[in-house]
């Protein structure tokens, strides 16, 4: 059941959010003294006699980002948080009002994976600005699906200094390079048929070719070795079985690429994978 902070009966001060909706939010001085300093200061200041009514506190935070934190302070149900845009602004307000629960609580869902996924690179940015190192390297990880240099918004780099975006540009280019190199360093298996080994051969070259281009923008393995990514190499390709009649190894081209993909994968794997 939602814990319903606009009708609390042992409540003894009010947080109003701001603007343009404002909600009263009715809460207990104890347990925002215990949650946050500032709260604690703000309360020992003298308060205005109230007669009916219970003191109230205007905040800057709106309805959405104080009943949010709110949540992270009681012990009630966490909240929903559905993209990095709601959980960017709790932070904010966490740090603010020095409340250390939430800010534990946030920086862990900062790196939630489902959060992470959609946005790699706001995550990332998002933990710059709050110097969160541990936050930062995992989000680093989440970006080298992206190309980060020709897809970011202005919105998705919100707070971050020229100095953490280099930081991340220059860990994507030693690891495409890395990546790169790895290309040259092994091939596929030449099988015994010389059919089949010049389609191997073909094979090879086209996909060195296209993967040498992908990892310049997005240096993982994940995608080079990816349906989407190999399917238009195959297509243009024949990986069938051998046209050769002397050549009873139908299909093995197939394993060949397997074969090698796989251990590809394996090395590319082994290169640094956060910043």
């Amino acid at each position: 059941m939602p814990h319903d902070f606009n009708n609390s009966p042992t409540a003894d001060i009010i947080l109003r959010s701001a603007g343009p909706k404002v909600v009263e939010f009715r809460t207990h001085r104890a347990i925002l003294s215990i949650a946050s300093p500032i709260f604690e200061t703000m309360f020992s200041l003298p308060q205005p006699a109230a007669e009916k009514h219970l003191p109230a506190c205007d905040l800057s935070e709106d309805a959405n980002t104080l009943e949010a934190l709110l949540r992270l302070i009681y012990p009630v149900e966490d909240p929903n948080l559905r993209s990095l845009d709601e959980l960017a602004p709790l932070l904010d307000a966490a740090m603010k009002y020095e409340i250390a629960v939430a800010l534990s609580r946030l920086r862990k869902m900062l790196v939630q994976p489902d959060l992470l996924e959609k946005a790699p690179l706001q995550a990332y940015a998002i933990a710059t600005r709050w110097g969160f190192e541990e936050e930062m390297k995992v989000a680093s990880g989440y970006t080298l699906g992206l190309d980060i240099i020709n897809s970011p918004s202005a919105d998705t780099l919100n707070g971050i200094s020229t100095a953490h975006y280099r930081r991340l540009l220059i860990f994507h280019l030693e690891r495409a390079q890395g990546a790169q190199r790895m290309l040259d360093d092994i091939s596929p298996r030449s099988p015994v048929c010389s059919a089949c080994r010049a389609y191997v051969e073909k094979w090879h070259e086209e996909f060195k070719r296209k993967a040498r281009e992908e990892l310049s923008l997005r240096p993982t393995s994940s995608v080079i070795c990816s349906f989407d990514f190999l399917g238009p190499i195959a297509d243009a390709i024949d990986i069938g079985e051998c046209s050769m009649a002397s050549c009873r190894k139908g299909g093995r081209k197939l394993e060949t690429y397997r074969t090698y993909l796989e251990a590809l994968r394996k090395r590319i794997d082994t290169l640094p994978n956060t910043i």
